[in-house]
């Protein structure tokens, strides 16, 4: 006898970039945020794009070797920039190489006023 399947799970992962923020430290200002995997699947070798103001020819690119399902990890990066309003895009597995049903959660934007 065959049973039916009662229902199909599709395993996939699922980053998300959380926390996005600046903090004020001994040291100035510092861009902070996290990117965690909320699906079932493991992840390596996953790239994270910090752009500011929308100029790409400049921006931060920073890499996760491994990150397993359920894992996040934390990213600290000194804010040197001049005074104005700034719009910082954080953006995980920009080339989309990793297998998501969602990816309206890998990216976070902060808009920042600095005296």
């Amino acid at each position: 006898m065959i049973y039916p399947f009662t229902s199909v799970e599709c395993l996939d992962s699922d980053l998300a970039v959380e926390d996005l923020r600046q903090v004020d430290t001994a040291a100035g200002p510092e861009l902070r945020f996290r990117v965690i995997n909320r699906g079932q699947l493991d992840v390596s070798d996953v790239g994270v794009a910090v752009v500011v103001d929308d100029s790409y020819a400049s921006h931060r690119y920073l890499r996760l070797p491994w990150l397993a399902a359920g894992d996040a990890e934390s990213f600290g990066l000194p804010l040197s920039l001049p005074p104005g309003r700034h719009r910082i895009q954080v953006i995980a597995d920009p080339e989309q190489t990793v297998i998501e049903r969602q990816r309206g959660n890998n990216e976070a934007v902060l808009e920042l006023q600095l005296p």
